[in-house]
């Protein structure tokens, strides 16, 4: 946005004067008005820099005495500026201090005697300031708040900065109607002398805002001498003045209404006063060249660089062209070795150095004397200013006013020389209209909400943006076994690449996998890909599978951990640079009796999945009845749907025998067995009459129950069983039972692959290729359909053989998430074979009601798989059994099984190689706990 815009002008005249005065003291009746002329141009600010001051011997310059000669000065200053009419200042009388009293028509000094707000900052060099800068400019001073006859108050000027520095003296003024529009006053000093730091050579310098604009005048005495390399001094005088000249830091702001204090000996600037101003708000900025107008003025001591003889005869022939080519200040700001970039008027006055004092006569021109013995003879301030020898000096333009300001933002007005005759030199003067800026305040604050939106709207474009389609996953019905998969778009809508990635979620190291990284989704989800690059206009798509299974590491356990069995999670999408994009994923489970734990599966409502919901199964057999034996259901109301064909071929040629097949028939009625028959597993007590065979039944028919399986069972025991075995375990152990079903060869140990049936109930990493999770045999898809069913509150179908069912009991106890049998049989078993009693209570103690009503309830089952009449037709054995359902429930036994049931790290190699020989035997063991509960003679349940 253009400056112009937001910034109003104004002009401001400024008047600038330079005055070299040899160390004199101005005579009494001294009227500066030549010099410091009024009379054509109202300035706004006037700054006047003297130098010599005080003569610069050596104890000046080491002690920092006269510190009271700029306030001599100051008085005819105030004089010339504000009483233009009056008559000239009358000789005061010589204080200690040596002052002259102020005259009581003079109204000027807004820095009044007692003042101490002042800031400074000499050079940052201790040397240099603390023990040879004099630094006080206002000593003895009575100022007058009256404003001279017959001006207006706001023409008046004031002064607001005065500094000195041994020699030089920088005093600056502004009339009464500028101040309310200036304010941050500071000052500073550089001393460049002896050994490059004390104060006979140097500068001190001002500065001040006026509106918003920065104006800092500089009042310099660089080193002298005519001879060929002296040049190079000056130059290097300015270069150290400009990059050691640091101002103060901006001071805090004062209160408006806090007066204005000084005391003798310190540094005067107007900081803050009734009218309002204030710290410049100066920021960083605190070098001399960091504000928008920079104005030198001084002794500069160029010289000429033509002969002495030639010069002089250039200025008796008025030929000041000629001469001003042989300026060595000219030349060296043309060829940037000094002073580069500053402008100075065009030179129309003759050169200012070096006059015979009191004259207007250069030193040797006629061949006087060398000395100006005479020249005060007579004099009324002879004895304050003793003659002194004088060399003979090539004239020169030493005194000169530059400045350096934005193209356009400086005009000079004049630029001439006073005949004044205190000094060797004569004083020059300089008139400059500066443009200075005011910040409008409505225009800054529309351009800066202007450049905010700008800023905001292109950091905006750079920033990556996506969007994700759709942000809400909804799983819906979710089964155990079953992948469901959800596919989401991500797509780049910004300008830029985006680079996505999804969050680890709060807190979320799942279970064992603590050497792995956070997971980004729930262990029953998964996301592919979770990071990637997506270019700007295309898209990614997201694929999100959910699958929940059993076993150790399985998931069945986590999404029914809630009452409602609701899968809920909140996903976090991570734009780099960008925004976040959150993906809720909600669900139902429908749990499984498969995969949670025995208490969990006690907890849950039935049926466990509703016969209404979409599971691609057959819908055949009837519900479970979670009644006692006592509560009848209505047959005609459930009878059984024409079941699937057998899926396991090694006991097919049984199961298929005319007594089975006869059972596929939906009008059979035997096949319609209510579970309320199932729960007790034979007659009651009070009706121990055993079956009677059919009188086609063979002795070793698998089919019919012998009169050993109708035995009555504890009362007590039924009573447990049916209050704490899930009803889905007493409808498989009630199928094995009906029929004679326990006759069945190779039950249990012959029931199903082993290594199949691993793999199918081993824990699966979610997101592996599809053909990895279905059934790749036919006892596998039965063992599902046979648990959907009684998922559903199904009986098994009747067409289900023995074996499927068996394979489904053994797929249940791998299913769980922790092992059946507890850590302290699995301890016990790592040293030793208990005895039955303790092993009896081991189990009693450590398992819970519902475990242990299974344990008893299998163990059951099994016993009566072992007895005489059904041994002799299914071949089992009690050692069999023992060491297939030993491996079902106890953890699993790997080279690195510690003899407390740990595991060791691999580089363990020789505990390992123990361990590997133990492991045989240790499986011998838990096969023998087991056995201790399969006889039925000696079983100690």
């Amino acid at each position: 946005m253009p400056q112009g815009e937001y910034t109003s002008k104004h002009s401001i005249e400024v008047l600038v004067g330079t005055y070299n005065v040899n160390g004199r003291r101005p005579p009494a009746d001294l009227d500066l008005r030549p010099w410091l002329d009024m009379s054509s141009h109202t300035a706004d600010i006037v700054a006047v820099g003297f130098q010599e001051v005080v003569p610069l011997n050596a104890g000046n310059v080491v002690m920092g005495g006269g510190l009271e000669a700029g306030s001599v000065w100051d008085m005819h200053i105030d004089r010339a500026l504000n009483n233009p009419v009056s008559s000239p200042m009358k000789p005061g009388s010589a204080g200690s201090a040596g002052t002259v009293e102020q005259s009581p028509a003079s109204s000027g000094k807004l820095i009044p005697e007692d003042s101490t707000d002042w800031e400074e900052e000499d050079d940052g060099n201790a040397a240099d300031e603390k023990s040879t800068s004099a630094s006080a400019d206002v000593a003895g001073r009575t100022p007058s708040a009256a404003v001279p006859s017959g001006q207006d108050a706001a023409n008046v000027f004031v002064q607001v900065a005065a500094k000195q520095m041994v020699g030089v003296y920088l005093s600056l003024w502004v009339r009464r109607g500028v101040l309310p529009h200036m304010r941050g006053v500071q000052v500073t000093s550089v001393g460049t002398g002896m050994m490059g730091y004390l104060g006979n050579k140097g500068a001190v310098a001002a500065r001040l805002r006026v509106y918003d604009s920065g104006i800092c005048f500089i009042c310099s005495h660089l080193s002298s001498g005519e001879n060929e390399g002296d040049e190079l001094k000056r130059n290097y005088d300015y270069s150290e003045i400009v990059r050691r000249g640091q101002f103060p830091p901006d001071s805090a702001v004062l209160d408006p209404e806090t007066s204005i204090s000084a005391s003798p000996g310190a540094d005067s600037t107007c900081q803050a006063s009734g009218d309002g101003r204030g710290p410049g708000q100066w920021g960083s900025q605190r070098g001399l060249l960091e504000n928008e107008h920079a104005i030198w003025m001084g002794d500069l001591n160029y010289r000429l660089t033509i002969s002495d003889d030639k010069a002089r005869n250039l200025i008796k022939d008025s030929r000041l062209d000629k001469l001003v080519e042989a300026d060595e200040l000219i030349r060296m700001v043309h060829d940037g070795r000094s002073f580069a970039g500053w402008t100075e008027g065009h030179i129309s006055f003759p050169p200012t150095f070096k006059f015979k004092r009191g004259t207007s006569q250069y030193l040797g021109m006629d061949d006087e004397d060398e000395s100006d013995q005479t020249e005060h003879a007579g004099s009324p301030d002879k004895a304050q200013n003793p003659p002194q020898k004088e060399k003979k000096r090539t004239p020169a333009w030493t005194d000169r006013v530059l400045y350096k300001s934005p193209s356009g933002a400086a005009k000079q007005k004049h630029y001439s020389s006073a005949n004044l005759l205190v000094s060797d030199h004569k004083p020059v003067s300089s008139m400059l209209t500066l443009t200075v800026r005011e910040y409008v305040r409505d225009a800054v604050e529309a351009a800066v909400d202007t450049a905010r939106r700008t800023v905001d709207a292109r950091e905006m474009a750079a920033m990556p943006r996506c969007e994700l389609e759709p942000t809400s996953a909804e799983v819906g019905e979710a089964f155990y076994g079953q992948e469901k998969k959800m596919h989401l778009i991500l797509r780049n809508t910004g300008l830029v690449t985006a680079n996505f990635q999804f969050m680890p979620l709060p807190g979320a190291m799942f279970g064992d996998d603590k050497d792995k990284n956070f997971r980004t989704a729930p262990r029953w989800a998964t996301i592919e890909p979770e990071q990637g690059v997506i270019e700007p206009g295309s898209g990614q798509e997201v694929l999100m599978t959910i699958w929940i299974n059993g076993g150790i590491k399985g998931t069945a356990q986590l999404a029914a951990a809630k009452p409602d069995c609701k899968l809920e999670a909140i996903l976090v999408l991570r734009i780099q640079d960008g925004n976040d994009i959150f993906v809720s994923v909600g669900g139902k489970y429908h749990p499984s009796f498969f995969g949670v734990t025995l208490q969990r599966l006690s907890t849950l409502p039935r049926p466990l999945v509703p016969v209404t919901s979409d599971m691609t199964q057959h819908d055949s057999g009837l519900r479970i009845s979670t009644a006692r034996s006592s509560e009848a259901i209505d047959k005609s109301a459930e009878e059984e749907q024409p079941g699937s064909a057998v899926f396991y071929s090694p006991s097919a040629s049984q199961d298929a025998s005319p007594a089975s097949t006869a059972h596929h028939s939906p009008d059979h009625s035997d096949a319609h067995t209510h579970l309320s028959r199932h729960q007790s597993a034979t007659p009651s007590a009070t009706d121990a009459t055993p079956r009677q065979q059919p009188a086609s039944a063979q002795p070793d028919d698998p089919v019919h129950l012998t009169a050993q399986q109708a035995q009555p069972h504890d009362s007590m025991h039924e009573s447990a069983v049916a209050t704490h075995v899930p009803p889905e375990l007493r409808a498989i152990t009630a199928y094995l039972r009906d029929k004679g079903r326990l006759r069945t060869p190779g039950l249990f140990v012959n029931s199903a692959d082993a290594a199949m049936l691993w793999a199918m109930h081993q824990p699966a990493e979610v997101g592996t290729p599809d053909n990895n999770r279905e059934p790749k045999s036919g006892c596998a898809l039965a063992v599902r359909q046979v648990r959907e069913a009684l998922d559903r509150g199904q009986e098994v179908p009747a067409s289900t053989s023995a074996h499927d069912v068996a394979a489904t009991l053994l797929a249940f106890f791998a299913s769980l998430p922790t092992p059946f049998m507890p850590p302290a049989a699995a301890q016990v078993c790592d040293v030793c074979v208990p005895s039955a009693s303790a092993a009896s209570s081991l189990l009693a103690d450590s398992l819970s009601p519902v475990e242990w009503a299974v344990f008893r309830h299998i163990s059951e089952l099994l016993q009566e798989a072992l007895a005489q009449d059904n041994s002799a037709a299914n071949g089992l054995t009690s050692a069999g059994l023992a060491a297939l359902f030993a491996e079902s429930w106890f953890p699993g036994l790997t080279p690195g099984y510690g003899a407390a049931g740990q595991n060791l790290k691999p580089e363990d190699v020789a505990e390992l190689q123990r361990m590997a020989e133990n492991v045989g035997l240790i499986a011998d063991r838990r096969a023998a706990f087991v056995a201790l509960f399969l006889d039925p003679d000696e079983s100690p349940l």
